[in-house]
């Protein structure tokens, strides 16, 4: 009888213990009727630790309801050393709801990067290039030089999908490099011995920016003028965050003049895995509600493309779609682009000169410090600065990365979704 109850109060014991060990779960839900793929998920701390009913766990990990990991990453969005939000992209069907397992670990699972911020500087100006996770711009470092301080001039960002740049010097501008292949390219870009303006096969450079924005470089109008982030006090940079779901800079603009007074202005740059778009939170310090932050698409070989489209009554849009790679071995290379932005923050579009550099300043479009350029030939959009920050995406979907984009129709259609998609984002319960 005795043996009887101990193997009884074993089974009890293995029973119970198996119900403690049972992850807890979240479900997240796709509300459109269409099948997503690497939609951006983030959990905060606090979430997660409610979720998982712990103070305190060091990394906690997505498991699908199978058990198999998600790869994910803790993120330090402040800088304080402690990690603030887990981040990670799923695939989920038209109309669904998909389970996910909580899991605390005590340690990071290793994933594979589909992201990364890359800067990297040459101090003697030799070509030969340090990789950087923080830099403060020199203060006599106002134009281009050559050869190159910086690796292709400033910042990158990419994915598997896209990479972008920023000029980091007064002209502040944004660039697109085209990838035809998903492999993290950045670090081999703009070295000794290569030409990103010609094809390669990673891809190339296939933007002309001139005195426009670019791919959504910023600006600001204000008594009727428009003016570009140009010479500032002080510029810098820090790496955020990199891995397999999202990589995110950070820039602090300090000492911003326009029209007789001084800004600073911090930008938040966000790419997602598996995404052709960027995410850019500005946040605007000094304003007196007498501002619009502007950002835009450059219309140098727009062929009076441009389009206005009302997916719906939440997101505003810009797009262009032709003839506009700067392959100049294929002039007919299609390349589509678009900025999204919440109605909340959506101030208006408007077009800036199209003109040449020269004229620009002729006709005094920007005033400022005489080094900064004006903004001509872009698609403007204007944006409402917030206390929290205002938020654009800007989207590059060129030809050669993809099908779709050698047609207006496919191009089209995904700026459709993306549009449903940014107003409608996975609920998590």
């Amino acid at each position: 009888m005795k043996k009887t109850l101990s193997i009884l109060s074993l089974a009890a014991l293995g029973f119970f213990g198996c119900q403690q060990q049972q992850n807890p779960t979240i479900s997240l839900v796709n509300t459109l009727d269409f099948d997503r793929s690497d939609v951006p998920v983030t959990m905060s701390r606090s979430q997660l630790m409610e979720k998982l009913q712990q103070e305190s766990v060091a990394f906690p990990q997505i498991l699908t309801a199978e058990g198999q990991p998600v790869p994910c990453q803790w993120d330090d969005l402040n800088g304080d050393g402690q990690w603030d939000q887990l981040a990670f992209v799923v695939d989920i069907p038209a109309k669904a709801s998909v389970e996910y397992q909580l899991k605390p670990s005590a340690s990071k699972a290793d994933f594979n990067r589909s992201t990364q911020i890359y800067m990297a500087k040459s101090p003697q100006k030799n070509e030969e290039y340090i990789s950087l996770n923080a830099e403060i711009r020199p203060k006599d470092h106002i134009d281009p030089c050559y050869p190159m301080l910086y690796q292709y001039e400033g910042i990158g960002w990419e994915n598997d999908k896209v990479a972008f740049r920023s000029y980091f010097d007064a002209r502040n501008g944004k660039d697109i490099f085209g990838k035809r292949i998903s492999d993290l390219i950045l670090q081999d870009v703009g070295i000794k011995g290569t030409n990103y303006h010609n094809l390669a096969d990673w891809g190339m450079d296939v933007l002309k920016v001139g005195t426009s924005l670019g791919s959504g470089a910023i600006g600001m109008e204000k008594n009727g003028k428009i003016y570009r982030l140009g010479i500032t006090e002080e510029a810098k940079f820090r790496v955020v965050a990199e891995g397999p779901a999202r990589a995110i800079a950070q820039v602090d603009y300090k000492g911003w003049k326009v029209d007789g007074k001084e800004y600073d202005i911090t930008e938040l740059i966000t790419i997602w895995k598996g995404q052709y778009y960027y995410e850019s939170q500005l946040i605007l310090n000094g304003g007196d509600g007498s501002e619009n932050l502007l950002t835009g698409v450059v219309n140098y070989k727009a062929d009076n493309s441009v389009r206005y489209p009302k997916y719906n009554d939440q997101i505003a849009c810009v797009s262009t779609f032709s003839a506009q790679a700067e392959d100049k071995e294929d002039p007919d290379q299609k390349l589509g682009m678009a900025v999204m932005v919440h109605q909340e923050v959506f101030k208006g579009f408007e077009e800036a000169p199209s003109t040449s550099y020269k004229n620009a300043l002729a006709l005094n479009l920007q005033k400022g410090d005489d080094k900064d350029e004006p903004i001509t030939d872009t698609y403007l959009v204007k944006i409402k600065p917030t206390p929290q920050g205002s938020t654009f995406r800007y989207y590059a979907c060129w030809e050669l990365s993809d099908d779709r984009f050698k047609t207006a129709e496919g191009f089209n259609q995904l700026m459709k979704e993306e549009a449903e998609e940014m107003n409608a984002p996975l609920l998590l319960q």
